[in-house]
């Protein structure tokens, strides 16, 4: 990996030793999660933009060694699509918990606790905020526009998007 080049050796021996090579990672995922029973060590590959920007790198992954007795120990690196594809984890000690869509059940818990959901208080404000900002962006780029029934579309949207998360939640998660 680019990034390992650019570390010191025993950041490099420490990277090296935890990263499996055997498992398939998913492209199309927003997020990924892994966890290495033999290690007891989580790995996250998640897109980001601010790594993006910043970096010109769009994936970044976090390494979280889980100690026993004593406290957690973590890292973090930005790499591309063409690193991230070089990465097999092995399937024999590495468990996939969680995508942006699948959660692994025997790891709901640790999932709802590491990556607690939004409320519908926090979704309705969220979701209203998007549509206002939205149909103010949109009326006002366009000329003849209705804002009421974009807002009326908006709002089916909404509640259908919303309906087929707690239905994916409880029928097929659970």
């Amino acid at each position: 990996m680019e990034i390992l080049e650019r570390l010191p050796e025993d950041v490099i021996g420490y990277i090296t030793e935890f990263i499996p090579n055997n498992h398939i990672i998913p492209k199309y995922s927003f997020s990924t999660m892994y966890l290495n029973h033999k290690t007891r060590t989580f790995f996250y590959i998640s897109k980001s933009i601010k790594s993006y920007i910043k970096y010109r790198k769009l994936y970044i992954i976090y390494i979280v060694k889980v100690n026993k007795f004593g406290p957690s120990v973590g890292m973090s690196c930005v790499a591309n699509l063409e690193k991230i594809n070089k990465i097999k984890l092995p399937v024999c000690s590495v468990d996939l918990v969680t995508t942006s869509w699948y959660v692994n059940k025997r790891y709901k818990n640790i999932v709802d606790s590491m990556f607690p959901k939004a409320g519908f208080k926090q979704k309705v404000l969220n979701g209203g905020g998007q549509m206002l900002l939205i149909g103010l962006i949109r009326s006002y780029l366009t000329d003849n526009y209705d804002v009421n029934l974009f807002y009326q579309k908006y709002i089916l949207f909404f509640l259908i998007v919303n309906c087929c998360r707690l239905f994916y939640e409880h029928i097929i998660v659970s």
